[in-house]
């Protein structure tokens, strides 16, 4: 029987999307028998992906040459760290956290998919997003320790040692990990799925459920890039512009409680954002780096032998300066600003982004890196599709 090279690639997009369920496939493979085996699906998808999106394109694959600089120059500074010894599973988190994504985007722009691979794919994120809505939502009724013991059969705050699964709170209310794994994470996941049907022209439905679950995972992450989006879309509607103007006074009374309230939960408290800072300039004097290459690829990130907050240095931007010097960061702007400027809704959503990194490094987060790329995808021609 032949099988269709194109059905396997939106099948491995499919895996890729399925693999960021952490909480999802432990528990399936733990009624295999090893719920282990999770932490292999990810880097599994990621494989499969690449091996039939390039065998499917095959000669046809399209790159540019700062494509070819930008890779070869993160690829030469991930050698030249092994080389000097650094352990392989730190060269490892240093690809996954510097090189991947635009590898992954690359794929993603060179893959065209008919409109019923399209509706397939944003039906399987729907389902995904109703069964991460129904976690929530059981999470506030049974609580985070009985939530955690239902699909783990143990229960760590906020941490689980083993298996990573994060469970914390915002002022008053539980961040439950969904079946993502981590509240950011789930974040993360909502908002991308949110973003995908938009640019997919999927159904409200799907919109406003993905919408609903963005604003439930409590993730200031996936906050930002969410602000800007409907900021930009209230400011360029001329219809919804209008109508904000003619009645701002109820929208203002509306406004100042709401904004009281969170000041006195201290939401717009500077206190983390001070000790980012303070962390930030320590790392930065303290390292043996060079401002135009980096230097420190494979030491900071998760790569990082120290602390807590060095491997999670809640900077992606912090992150690539770190590891790849200006040189770096000219690169990467180039490589994302030449793709997203012919598309309004992508370069809102890059912004977006762009100013979550500040405060995150968001390739840490297995949801971002396989879910991002997916608003790259090229629809094929309505003659093609089959």
């Amino acid at each position: 029987m032949n099988i269709s090279v194109q059905k396997v690639v939106v099948l491995s997009l499919m895996l890729c999307i399925l693999s960021t369920q952490g909480m999802l496939n432990f528990y399936l493979f733990s009624w295999l028998g090893n719920g282990g085996l999770k932490s292999a699906v990810p880097p599994s998808a990621i494989l499969m992906l690449f091996t039939f999106v390039l065998l499917y394109k095959n000669k046809n694959f399209v790159l540019k040459v700062f494509d070819v600089v930008l890779i070869a120059y993160l690829l030469a500074l991930l050698v030249t760290a092994a080389i000097s010894g650094i352990e392989a599973s730190s060269v490892f988190y240093a690809f996954r956290e510097l090189v991947l994504l635009f590898a992954l985007v690359l794929l993603a722009e060179n893959t065209h998919i008919s409109k019923s691979d399209i509706k397939a794919i944003n039906r399987l994120l729907f389902v995904l997003v109703i069964l991460n809505l129904a976690a929530v939502f059981y999470t506030y009724m049974v609580g985070p320790e009985v939530y955690m013991k239902t699909l783990t059969g143990r229960y760590f705050w906020p941490k689980d040692p083993k298996y990573f699964f994060t469970i914390s709170t915002f002022y008053d209310f539980w961040r439950s990990p969904g079946l993502v794994g981590q509240f950011a994470d789930l974040g993360l996941f909502a908002v991308l799925s949110f973003f995908i049907f938009i640019r997919h022209k999927a159904s409200k439905l799907f919109i406003g459920a993905a919408l609903l679950l963005t604003l439930v995972a409590l993730s200031r992450t996936a906050y930002v890039p969410l602000v800007i989006y409907v900021l930009y879309y209230l400011l360029t509607g001329q219809k919804v512009l209008k109508f904000l103007i003619k009645y701002y006074y109820i929208f203002f009374l509306l406004l100042v409680p709401a904004f009281w309230i969170l000041f006195q939960k201290k939401v717009f408290s500077p206190e983390s954002l001070l000790m980012r800072f303070e962390f930030w300039n320590d790392i930065i004097h303290q390292s043996d780096f060079s401002w135009f290459f980096g230097g420190r690829i494979g030491t900071v990130g998760q790569a990082s032998e120290l602390g807590w907050f060095s491997k999670v240095l809640d900077s992606y931007w912090i992150y690539l300066f770190l590891s790849s010097g200006i040189i770096g960061i000219i690169l990467a702007f180039n490589f994302f600003f030449e793709r997203v400027m012919a598309y309004r809704l992508l370069s809102v959503v890059a912004v977006g982004f762009f100013v979550s990194g500040l405060f995150t490094t968001l390739t840490q987060s297995y949801s971002f890196l396989l879910l991002f790329p997916f608003l790259f995808l090229k629809l094929k021609p309505a003659a093609d599709d089959c």
